[in-house]
């Protein structure tokens, strides 16, 4: 039984295989070393919860313990203390500060596009993927907290992805339809990039609602940190 979930107050040619759009040498680099670790939590899941950890108005949040979490709780077993420091660096120096960037709204976070022909497993595997990132901008949001605190837009925001988390579970499970014309999987597939359009809308409103929330309070009480946003 699943625990409660946290709550708010060029032409692609016709033999074309789905791909997925390239991030930046940086995050190739997490990738392959989550890759060498045997990292349990994909590349895509990693981006949102380190996205949502630093969207967090939950404070003093602590990269390090974010690494851990995407083991369970605990680094990977490690031969040398370069392997360690590779680790920080790539993780933290390198991905989670090319995350915060997205703090500002000219550079605002993408959640990982399909390009491709709209097969039956390209589908699948997007609605697998976004249901992922979700779960984990979710998960680092509420830093695995029952609830938290936030003002109204920012809750309706988080209200959003909620609901759609359940649908893209449902879409995992769809089995395939051979007789399905192409057209159909055309169609939905366009449904799904406005959805996706949709949801980097609300998680970006989120980031910049939140940090701008921080920053008034900051200012507010100058002397000591922001209290939790009410």
């Amino acid at each position: 039984m699943k625990p409660p979930k946290p709550k708010a107050t060029a032409k692609a040619s016709t033999k074309a295989k789905p791909k997925v759009t390239a991030f930046p040498a940086g995050d190739m680099d997490a990738k392959r070393l989550l890759e060498k670790y045997h990292c349990p939590t994909g590349f895509h899941a990693v981006r949102a919860q380190f996205m949502g950890a630093i969207a967090s108005p939950i404070q003093q949040i602590q990269p390090l313990q974010e690494v851990k979490a995407l083991w369970g709780g605990g680094f990977p077993p490690f031969k040398t203390m370069e392997d360690v420091n590779q680790l920080m660096t790539v993780l933290i120096m390198g991905l989670w500060n090319q995350l915060s960037a997205h703090t500002d709204a000219k550079r605002p976070f993408q959640l990982m596009q399909f390009r491709g022909e709209a097969t039956d497993d390209m589908l699948r595997n997007q609605a697998k993927v976004r249901c992922e990132e979700l779960e984990a901008f979710r998960n680092g949001f509420y830093q695995r907290q029952a609830s938290i605190k936030v003002s109204p837009d920012i809750a309706k925001a988080c209200d959003v992805i909620d609901e759609l988390i359940p649908m893209y579970e449902g879409m995992v499970n769809i089995p395939a339809n051979l007789r399905e014309p192409q057209s159909e999987r055309d169609a939905l597939a366009k449904n799904l990039d406005g959805l996706t359009r949709i949801i980097e809308m609300e998680i970006n409103f989120i980031i910049r609602a939140v940090a701008k929330d921080r920053a008034g309070l900051a200012g507010a009480n100058p002397t000591g940190p922001p209290p939790t946003m009410h």
